[in-house]
């Protein structure tokens, strides 16, 4: 009798750490979606200390045990990931290891300025505020509209400046340089001059004629 008391003891310690450890925080505790920040090379015990300080998971040592068991812990991509409230940390980890996220399309129309491209960014829940313009604003002017295709977990504002300066550079074709050279002028004075009259126009057929 003593022994069964003692198993039972033992059983319901094991589910109460268990639950401890694994369970997602409870509802009160989390109340809007969370987004955690992972960079590249981070490592596992950096990221379930970043999981554990936004209280989305609670325990550090379960989770980083959980991930060697899984064989995941080498395979966490970098990027900026959103959980919801209740989230376990099976999905996290389904999540931060997944190399096969769907793709979604950006959408910068044509004079769209460094702050709005930002703002567009942040209502696509993909940056934080301001986090695009810190690092695009020395290329304004040399980042081309256009829409372009990006994973949303593994988002990265650096990622899509350089995207969009390598299509500006594929537009700007050995002719249309001749062409600028002819005039007298620098590419910097025609995306100058472009950029005023973007300003001012105020229709679509007169973009085109500019």
């Amino acid at each position: 009798m003593k022994r069964i008391l003692q198993a039972s003891i033992i059983i319901v310690l094991i589910l109460i750490i268990y639950w401890q450890a694994f369970s997602p925080p409870s509802k009160n505790e989390i109340e809007n979606a969370v987004f955690i920040k992972i960079s590249t090379g981070q490592t596992l015990q950096t990221t379930s200390e970043d999981l554990k300080n936004k209280n989305l998971i609670r325990s550090i040592i379960a989770f980083n045990l959980y991930a060697k068991f899984l064989g995941v812990e080498e395979k966490i991509q970098p990027g900026r990931y959103g959980f919801k409230e209740g989230t376990g940390i099976k999905e996290i980890l389904n999540t931060i290891t997944n190399t096969e996220l769907t793709e979604i399309n950006i959408t910068i129309p044509e004079g769209f300025s460094v702050k709005e491209i930002d703002k567009r960014l942040v209502e696509m829940e993909l940056i934080s505020e301001r986090e695009f313009i810190a690092e695009a604003l020395i290329y304004e002017g040399y980042l081309f509209p256009d829409t372009y295709s990006v994973y949303k977990f593994n988002f990265s504002a650096g990622a899509l400046i350089k995207k969009m300066r390598d299509n500006f550079s594929k537009k700007i074709t050995p002719d249309l340089n001749e062409a600028i050279k002819k005039r007298g002028r620098s590419l910097k004075e025609i995306i100058i001059m472009a950029s005023i009259l973007e300003k001012e126009i105020k229709t679509e057929k007169d973009m085109a004629v500019v």
